[in-house]
């Protein structure tokens, strides 16, 4: 493979395999993903510690096994949920000293010809968040796993991106905001200090000027001197959005930004993400409130139960999955359907006033001028033409019914 290997690490349940799919799909990559499903020993290794080496042992041969077939093949750019050394991580915690040493030699062996990732990304969270999205996914395996095996297992990855030596860019850093759902604020800063301390973090000098500009901007100047405690959730909100913007970055992660606040403060955080978005702000966005992503959103991702389903462009999502209802007011009421329209999918609204006919926003606009044409050539007095459009929502939850048909 001559180009790009990527490979994303980070405790269990963090998200590593939902991150590689959606980079795979945007960059129109490779995957791949680690095949936990065919190890079965460790069903057994998470009841009892005696399978340690079993499971660790199958891990090590199955992912040998399996790069060997996937480096075979060229691609552009891969994408991979786990790195290479990842039984080294697991067996440093999991096996005993002469064990480890064993498949430290045996991965040796077995991964010295496999290229080497390019890029390493390392996600982490707090270990609630994970115990949460653990439960989620409702595997049987895991349902026993405790805080206390996940937090070994981040001081192991602390222990292992040490050993790798690999140089932290804050440059890099500096480019992503992030607004976390919950409130890490200190309660008796205020808010302009909360701001500007966010700003240093990230070892920018002062601009008063700027940071009164984002205060304004999220109407929060006149509450600069107050105190984080005096304030309402959605002030809180506001604040968040603030820090994450005080070094001006590239990137900006959002989570939840409008959740639990009125509807006034949630138009204005609308018009703020537009704003940013002209100014060359990438904002990644999640959300419960579809009509948000309808709003603001040029690309979105649909996420059910872990697993990030699609991705497309909003236009184009609208475009595939949309549909349309177009209804043909009369100005008496039908008992029956003509049965010059008995070939044209038609049907009668409940008050037998209107004539109803559905078209897909994928058609050619040549359908719905045609149907059109027939009822209008059946000599039915029309009084009046209307059309509904699916919202986004509405196409959510049709994809979201089919994923969980199929």
């Amino acid at each position: 493979m001559k180009n790009k290997y990527i490979a994303i690490e980070g405790n269990i349940g963090v998200g590593k395999t939902t991150l590689a799919e959606f980079l795979a799909n945007h960059f129109k990559g490779s995957l791949l993903l680690e095949e936990f499903a065919e190890n079965k020993f460790l069903k057994l290794f998470y009841q009892t510690k005696d399978y340690a080496f079993h499971s660790e042992m199958q891990f090590l041969l199955d992912r040998s096994l399996q790069m060997n077939t996937f480096f075979e093949q060229d691609h552009s750019i891969v994408f991979s949920d786990f790195h290479i050394e990842k039984s080294l991580v697991f067996s440093n915690m999991n096996l005993s000293k002469s064990n480890y040493c064993m498949v430290e030699n045996i991965h040796k062996s077995l991964f010295k010809n496999y290229p080497t990732p390019d890029m390493l990304i390392f996600l982490d969270s707090d270990i609630e968040q994970i115990s949460k999205n653990i439960k989620s996914r409702n595997r049987d395996f895991e349902k026993d796993l405790g805080t206390e095996y996940l937090e070994n297992l981040i001081k192991n990855y602390n222990f292992w991106l040490n050993k790798l030596k690999i140089p932290i860019n804050k440059k890099t850093r500096s480019l992503i905001g992030l607004v976390p759902q919950e409130f890490p604020l200190e309660n008796f800063e205020s808010v302009i200090e909360t701001v500007k301390f966010s700003r240093g973090l990230f070892g920018k000098s002062p601009d008063p000027f700027y940071i009164e500009k984002i205060l304004k901007s999220l109407n929060l100047w006149e509450k600069k001197d107050t105190p984080i405690i005096a304030l309402s959730g959605g002030m809180k909100r506001r604040v968040l959005i603030a820090k994450a913007l005080s070094h001006k970055p590239k990137i900006l992660f959002l989570d939840e930004p409008t959740s639990g606040v009125d509807v006034q403060l949630r138009k204005g955080m609308w018009d703020l993400i537009s704003t940013l978005k002209k100014d060359g702000v990438t904002v990644i966005l999640t959300t419960h409130y579809i009509k948000e992503a309808e709003v603001i959103a040029d690309r979105v991702g649909i996420l059910s139960k872990g697993k990030l389903i699609l991705v497309e462009e909003k236009k184009d999502l609208i475009q595939k999955f949309g549909k349309k209802i177009v209804s043909v007011e009369l100005k008496e009421k039908l008992k029956s359907i003509p049965k010059a329209l008995s070939n044209q999918n038609v049907s009668l609204s409940k008050d037998n006033q209107s004539v109803l006919f559905e078209v897909n926003n994928s058609d050619n606009q040549m359908s719905m001028a045609n149907t059109l044409k027939v009822i209008v050539n059946t000599g039915l007095s029309i009084k009046d033409v209307n059309t509904i459009e699916s919202s986004l929502e509405d196409i959510f939850l049709e994809i979201i019914a089919d994923e969980e048909s199929s």
